[in-house]
């Protein structure tokens, strides 16, 4: 290739792609200018409207005895009877005979006690009838006032006191031959045995426990906001509201009614959490004709309470409340707007509002990322609160 040709070359190439390019912006399609339109994000609204209602409080606690008590030998003795169900799980009614201690040696104290009681009257009696013959011999001597020991006074007053004496000792070997026989104290239901036929007991030896069947209760812990919904104060002792409960049992899921008995002074200092003391009359349906299921101790269960009454209440799904107590609104333009809202209470599924809000309102249920003040929204579906 020559020289010139070389150099001719580029620009010849040069001078192609100028005329090309051209070419193809002069011939390229004209598009048509479009005009900007605002994004409009599409919202599901709610329209809410003020009711009264009454603050719905859930907790849950566990079910414990009214009462639990470790029944006790009073006396020393071995076992000699036992009731023939007396074993973990039975039911007794009040003075019910569970067990009996050999009274042998308790029946010989009392036999020596009443013997003590006779010797003892015969001395009171001896010395009395001392007292009165020395009265009448000062008497007829007309010396005057007797002093007491002319009149064996002591004597008289030493005999009184060893009568007494003897008749507490009697007293006191007829209760421990009573103690023989062990009765259950209240209506109950046996826990656990822990004696059993020709044991030895000694006195203080556990022999059962014992949980009381007239009622149970359920300790539930709450928060500071939930005992004002109530209306109940720290260590009050004022009570009396009604408390429904749920849990599942062997027959299934199943109720009971209770009430409150009182609030438990001072705060969990883990949990910041109070206790409401709740109870359950005859848990085990002994004195009432129903048949329902039993509600024993050691069972889990929830309770709904219903607390103070409003006269106008806003109830929100949970999901419409965002970040820092603020809800959408919505207005008749169909733009959005941030407004602050005082929160009574949140449960899991909604809030209910007391306070910045006013009339019927319509609520953007829709979570969105970015929220401008005033911005157009496009409505996805509108429903009426409760629909």
């Amino acid at each position: 290739m020559t020289p010139l040709l070389k150099l001719l070359l580029p620009v010849a190439l040069v001078a192609a792609g100028v005329l090309g390019a051209g070419w193809m912006m002069k011939t390229a399609p004209q598009v048509a200018a479009q005009e900007r339109t605002a994004f409009r994000p599409l919202v599901e609204v709610r329209v809410v409207p003020p009711l009264p209602r009454a603050a719905t409080i859930r907790t849950q606690g566990e079910v414990r005895p009214e009462r639990r008590i470790a029944l006790v030998a009073e006396v020393a003795a071995r076992v000699v009877w036992t009731a023939d169900d007396l074993h973990e799980g039975t039911f007794f009614a009040a003075g019910d005979p569970l067990l009996r201690l050999d009274p042998t040696d308790y029946r010989l104290a009392l036999a020596r006690a009443d013997a003590g009681v006779s010797q003892a009257a015969a001395r009171l009696a001896l010395a009395s009838a001392e007292s009165d013959l020395a009265r009448r011999d000062w008497e007829e001597l007309g010396q005057g006032e007797a002093p007491p020991l002319a009149l064996r006074q002591p004597q008289l007053d030493q005999a009184n006191a060893d009568h007494e004496a003897a008749l507490a000792a009697r007293q006191q070997a007829q209760r421990d031959l009573d103690r023989c026989e062990i009765r259950a104290p209240f209506a109950c239901r046996m826990v656990r045995k822990q004696a059993d036929l020709g044991q030895f007991l000694g006195a203080g030896s556990v022999v059962a426990m014992l949980d009381s069947t007239a009622a149970v209760e359920v300790l539930l812990p709450l928060s500071l906001q939930d005992m004002q919904l109530l209306g109940l104060g720290l260590g009050a002792q004022e009570g009396g509201q009604p408390v429904q409960f749920h849990g599942t049992s062997a027959r299934g899921e199943a109720r009971w009614s209770g009430y409150i008995l009182g609030t438990l002074a001072g705060v969990d200092p883990t949990s910041r959490m109070a206790h409401v003391l709740a109870r359950v009359e005859d848990p085990y349906h002994l004195a009432a004709a129903a048949d329902g299921a039993a509600l024993v101790p050691g069972m889990f269960i929830h309770a709904v309470m219903e607390g103070l009454r409003f006269d106008e209440i806003y109830s929100l799904p949970r999901s419409a409340l965002r970040e820092g107590d603020v809800v959408l609104l919505v207005d008749e333009e169909d733009r959005l707007h941030q407004q602050a809202v005082d929160v009574l209470q949140r449960t899991a599924d909604e809030v209910l509002i007391r306070g910045g809000l006013q009339g019927r309102v319509r609520i953007c249920l829709t979570p969105l990322a970015t929220v401008v003040e005033g911005m157009h929204v496009r409505l996805l579906a509108t429903t009426e609160s409760g629909q």
